[in-house]
C-alpha cells in the first residue's frame, strides 16, 4: 500500500499492485482487514508466507476460504474503523 488520504467519510488507500490489467482496489474488506492487523498475523492464520502484495492476491482469489478461516479462528483480530462505526450505530 502506498498512500492514504482522508476524505470526509473515509480513508482512501492506494498502491501500485496491478492484477491482470486492472489496478488493485485497496478499499475493500480484505485489504482493510490486513491494514488493521499485520502481514504476520494473516500469514499465520492462513498458514502462508506471502509478501504484502501476494497476500492481497491470495485473499482476493480465496475470499470465502479466507473469511471462514478468520471466522473460525480463535485469534483476535482488529477490525477496520468503518466496521466498528457501523456496528456502533
Amino acid at each position: 500500500m502506498k498512500a492514504s488520504t482522508t476524505s470526509r467519510y473515509a480513508t482512501i488507500d492506494t498502491g501500485d499492485l496491478v492484477i491482470g490489467d486492472k489496478a488493485f482496489n485497496y478499499n475493500t474488506l480484505e485489504p482493510k482487514l490486513l491494514k488493521a492487523n499485520s502481514l504476520k498475523l494473516f500469514n499465520t492464520l492462513f498458514g502462508t508466507d506471502h509478501t504484502l502484495d501476494n497476500l492481497h492476491k491470495y485473499m482476493l482469489g480465496r475470499k470465502t476460504e479466507c473469511a471462514l478461516t478468520i471466522f473460525s479462528s480463535d485469534t483476535k483480530i482488529n477490525y477496520p474503523q468503518y466496521i466498528l462505526d457501523a456496528i456502533a450505530k
